[in-house]
């Protein structure tokens, strides 16, 4: 599945939870040897929620949780009739997220998610310096870890050199998501996201809520704005204290994978 080009593999597992999930995750991930995709991500049974979504990276490691991930989830168990309702709860390592089916045709689905309240937002008292540049990180969580940083343009960032080396600051103990952005002049946030474990990603929806959560914070958009990264627009939103994400997510193929020719 894939939502605004983040790509991940889903292996639907109630009841028969895969062994050696790293190992799995790395080589689906492969675009060369395996399937080709930004994480792998297992659906579980659970005991709290409708669904359980475990997250795993390219390089192995697991995620607290990923935005486009929660929302593809949801839709999966939902066109394939596991859930019967167009609200899905899920259980997360980031906690419990809810997710609301807008509409449903074929594999093209319509979802909002619920990532809930952020942190507070962690601010140096002074510019950081990161590979000869400055920059003033904003650190928060919404259920996994997050480093926000405005520039004046996106487009033309060393993302990777930038993104990795602020991915492994001292913000956070096991890294984080790192995002820059810049306001267009309509308003509209554009994001370019390096995510921990993976690299530079089309979208990244937790992303597109911490930019979102910062910018409000720091009066640059009201309740609802539009995030843009390079693979699609989402819609950010402020409600309760809590931020909800709206967007699309496809089921692009099916198939069946062979053990013996994981490498």
């Amino acid at each position: 599945m894939q939502a605004y080009g983040n790509d991940y593999v889903y292996v639907i597992a109630f009841g028969r939870e895969p062994a050696c999930l790293p190992r799995l995750a790395r080589f689906c991930s492969d675009r060369r040897r395996g399937i080709g995709a930004d994480g792998l991500i297992v659906i579980c049974d659970s005991e709290k929620c409708d669904i359980r979504m475990r997250v795993f990276n390219p390089d192995g490691t697991e995620a607290e949780m990923c935005g486009n991930a929660l929302r593809s989830a949801a839709a999966l168990v939902r066109m394939k009739g596991m859930v019967c309702k167009d609200a899905v709860t899920v259980e997360t390592l980031g906690g419990k997220r809810s997710v609301e089916i807008l509409s449903l045709q074929g594999g093209l689905c319509r979802a909002r998610s619920d990532l809930g309240e952020p942190s507070a937002l962690t601010r140096r008292d002074s510019p950081e310096t990161v590979c000869g540049m400055s920059f003033s990180p904003t650190a928060l969580t919404i259920g996994n870890p997050h480093i926000v940083v405005r520039i004046e343009d996106v487009k033309d960032l060393e993302i990777k050199k930038y993104g990795a080396a602020l991915e492994k600051s001292d913000y956070f103990p096991n890294g984080a998501n790192v995002h820059f952005y810049c306001q267009s002049q309509r308003g509209t946030l554009n994001v370019r996201s390096w995510e921990r474990g993976c690299g530079e990603t089309l979208s990244c929806a937790t992303g597109a809520a911490a930019v979102f959560a910062v910018a409000r914070g720091g009066g640059l958009c009201g309740d609802r704005a539009q995030v843009a990264h390079p693979g699609g627009t989402l819609l950010a939103e402020a409600e309760g204290g809590h931020i909800f994400i709206t967007g699309e997510t496809r089921l692009v193929y099916e198939g069946e994978l062979l053990p013996e020719n994981i490498v």
